[in-house]
């Protein structure tokens, strides 16, 4: 009966541990524009859209994809993103590639080639915390990565029921 009752306890220490790991998400990729992929578009709106409808964590994944001659213009201010000033845009990326986010916050994406943010080659994002639904303020880097509580929790409860079981000799 002994033997039971510890199966019994490890069988539901790996129930509540699944149960608490089950929040946690893997980062998404996204490939910018779909298949229309990272070019100037017909439509002014076009990347507004598509990103509208999406939440975006820390560690997504963006890949922007083109042919022809575009750049990506990554900003951290509305300020050259609003007006399309591409000549005062920090960080510039001259081919396609994938971009991870690092942290929570507003990120504006746009082309600094010609005219291509003024004809709507371009969008904004605000990227959520993997631990809140609402947005938060950016976090300094932390060398010890987070401890989900889920897990926190799995693991007391484990350790409590062991106790009780073996207390007890249930």
């Amino acid at each position: 009966m002994g033997r039971n009752v510890g199966l019994n306890i490890i069988w539901i220490c790996s129930i509540v541990a699944m149960l608490s790991i089950i929040d946690v998400s893997e980062a998404a990729d996204y490939t910018v524009g779909d298949s229309f992929g990272w070019n100037v578009p017909t439509n002014e709106s076009f990347y507004i859209d598509w990103a509208s409808n999406k939440t975006f964590f820390v560690g997504d994944n963006l890949f922007f994809n083109w042919n022809g001659d575009h750049m990506v213009g990554i900003e951290r201010e509305a300020t050259h993103y609003d007006n399309c000033n591409t000549s005062a845009v920090g960080l510039l990326i001259g081919s396609s590639f994938r971009y991870t986010i690092p942290e929570t916050g507003p990120y504006y994406f746009l082309c600094t080639v010609g005219d291509h943010c003024a004809r709507g080659q371009k969008f904004s994002i605000n990227v959520r915390s993997l631990n809140s639904e609402a947005p938060s303020s950016p976090q300094p880097d932390s060398a010890a990565p987070p401890i989900s509580f889920g897990i926190l929790v799995a693991f007391f409860s484990c350790f409590a029921l062991h106790m009780l079981t073996t207390t007890f000799k249930v």
